[in-house]
C-alpha cells in the first residue's frame, strides 16, 4: 500500500515539473494535442473553452486583416498571410469544439455476442 502511494506521489510530482524544456513539453503535450486533434469525449467545459479560444483567434485574425489591408500595400501586405494562417488555425480549433466525436463508439453487445460463441 505504501509503495503504491509513493508511486502515485512520484507521478504527480513528475507532472508538476515544468521548469526545464523536456518537462515543459511533457506537461503541455495533452493541451496541444487537444487543440489540434480534439478529444473523442470532451467535457462541456472543454468545448466551451475551446470555442471561446477559437472565436478569439478568429476575431483577432479578421480585425488584423482589416487593419493591415487598409495600408499602402492593400491586400498584398505580407502580414495578411500570417493573419490568414491564424484564421485557418482558429477554424480548426472551432471545428474541434463543435463537431461531434470522430472516434468509433464501443458497443458492448457486439463484445458479448463474440464471447458467447466461443
Amino acid at each position: 500500500m505504501q509503495d503504491r502511494f509513493e508511486q502515485i506521489r512520484d507521478e504527480i510530482e513528475a507532472r508538476q515539473r515544468s521548469i526545464l524544456w523536456p518537462d515543459y513539453l511533457r506537461a503541455t503535450r495533452n493541451t496541444y494535442d487537444f487543440l489540434w486533434n480534439g478529444d473523442p469525449k470532451p467535457k462541456m467545459v472543454q468545448r466551451i473553452g475551446l470555442a471561446l479560444f477559437g472565436m478569439y483567434l478568429l476575431t483577432t485574425g479578421i480585425c488584423a486583416i482589416c487593419v493591415f489591408s487598409s495600408g499602402e500595400l492593400g491586400w498584398l501586405n505580407p502580414a495578411n498571410l500570417v493573419c490568414a494562417l491564424q484564421i485557418l488555425f482558429s477554424l480548426r480549433v472551432l471545428r474541434n469544439a463543435f463537431v461531434p466525436s470522430r472516434a468509433p463508439a464501443l458497443r458492448k453487445d457486439t463484445d458479448q455476442t463474440e464471447n458467447s460463441g466461443k
